[in-house]
């Protein structure tokens, strides 16, 4: 009787489970009449594997596992996301969960839905759920009960995508109203066409940006090039800006990398000032570096292709973080060990013509690279200080602070030893040929006797 009693809770369990994140066979000529969401896949094997039963009633979605009956994981989804209604006169409907005022993404046939307003749902209907999830609606009494007829092919559902809600679109607009008033409408409907591709892939590359990449402030930026020779007949082209905006540690760091820089150059953080872009500054067109209200600085400008191969990896390395559940500590750290991986960053020419030699900094025995010593020297710093106020908690003293001007000492005084080392090391190489040249050259005049 115990016995039963467990394989009762277990198969309760597996039952839970499986209908919490879609484990429902559902095999293409089911019989159940009973509606249910199925899953989109660009991968025809696994099309149609992740379904939710929609019984009467309303089911929440979201990635809340005790208030959702749909739960889902992966970029953009929130907590609760939306409710869907099944009416017992057999009508769908779509509520989006506003929470601390965030807007959940959820796309219906490619439109977002506005929130406050029950959205009406259709047999076969697309639904995108943030950046990670989609499904289509599929009433079986309306379908015939099979599902052969239904395309579960994401790439359609993508196609039909016009976020016009997204953040990026927002801020084209103006340049969208100003291009109406100087071309024709066909020329505008296929830039419109094209913005509505590419706006949710900039706004889905800036937020994995900012969980992933907590270490540098930079961003991704839709621009347009506009040939000015022939403006009036201009079709504007679309590109990607990667920007940069420090603030905070971050911005230090830069400043860190900017005087170790005239020794050592380095491509893991960009620089600032002068050091960043050397010969512009020297013409005099610095301001042409910068964008977004001259508040950012420009690192790179990439051609669609270019930041589509980059967003596939980009993509690869978010889902790879997120199995790890180490807040993407993981991610980050092989980014530092291995720059010339990083799909945010471009390689400098000087690390490309050592990759091409076979070689790497490693193996020319250089010193740590500056940002490593910063996050030493400040992990150091901090250290002390926490040793001085244990030490000294019955006294009232204040404790070392590690302030900047404290940070760059010990980093030029670091600097200063490792100059010195090489200078010694470049001496005692210069004397070791000193010596050797001279029984070389008795060695030769032996042979000519």
């Amino acid at each position: 009787e115990e016995h039963e009693e467990l394989a009762m809770a277990r198969q309760h369990s597996f039952d839970r489970v499986a209908r919490v994140y879609g484990l429902v066979n559902m095999a293409p000529n089911t019989a159940s009449a009973t509606p249910y969401l199925t899953n989109l896949s660009s991968d025809t094997s696994l099309q149609g594997v992740i379904n939710y039963h929609l019984t009467e009633g309303v089911v929440s979605v979201g990635s809340d596992l005790d208030r959702c009956g749909v739960v889902l994981e992966g970029l953009g989804i929130l907590p609760l996301m939306c409710e869907i209604t099944h009416s017992s006169s057999g009508d769908f409907f779509v509520d989006l969960v506003q929470i601390a005022g965030h807007v959940p993404r959820v796309l219906v046939n490619g439109v977002a839905i506005a929130p406050g307003v029950s959205h009406p749902l259709q047999n076969k209907d697309c639904l995108i759920f943030g950046y990670a999830r989609s499904f289509r609606l599929i009433v079986p009494s309306q379908s015939g009960g099979t599902t052969e007829e239904v395309d579960l092919d994401l790439g359609t559902a993508l196609a039909e995508v016009a976020d016009t809600e997204g953040e990026t679109f927002q801020s084209v607009l103006p340049f969208l109203k100003n291009l109406e008033q100087r071309t024709s409408q066909d020329t505008v409907q296929g830039f419109l066409h094209a913005l509505h591709r590419a706006c949710p892939l900039l706004d889905e590359a800036n937020l994995i940006t900012k969980e992933v990449r907590t270490d540098v402030s930079i961003y991704f930026e839709l621009h347009a090039l506009v040939d000015f020779f022939d403006f009036a007949n201009d079709v504007p082209e679309l590109v990607v800006c990667v920007l940069w905006r420090p603030k905070g540690i971050d911005k230090l760091r830069a400043g860190v990398h900017s005087m170790m820089s005239k020794r050592r150059p380095s491509n893991i953080v960009p620089l600032t000032g002068v050091a960043r872009n050397p010969l512009v500054h020297e013409m005099g067109l610095e301001d042409q570096m910068r964008c977004g209200g001259k508040k950012a600085a420009l690192l790179y400008v990439w051609s669609l292709e270019k930041f589509l191969a980059r967003l596939a990896r980009i993509r690869e390395l978010y889902e790879e973080g997120a199995m790890w559940r180490d807040s993407f500590e993981s991610i980050r750290r092989r980014l530092r060990e291995a720059p010339h991986l990083d799909p945010w960053h471009e390689c400098s020419l000087n690390r490309l013509q050592l990759l091409a030699a076979g070689l790497s900094e490693s193996s020319e025995q250089k010193p740590a690279v500056p940002g490593d010593r910063f996050s030493a020297v400040v992990a150091a710093l901090a250290g002390k200080a926490k040793a001085f106020r244990e030490g000294n908690r019955n006294h009232h003293s204040a404790p070392p602070t590690p302030g900047k001007a404290q940070i760059y000492k010990v980093l030029e005084v670091e600097e200063a030893e490792a100059e010195r080392a090489e200078q010694a090391e470049q001496a005692e190489q210069a004397e070791q040929t000193e010596q050797e040249v001279p029984a070389v050259e008795g060695k030769e005049k032996e042979k000519e006797r």
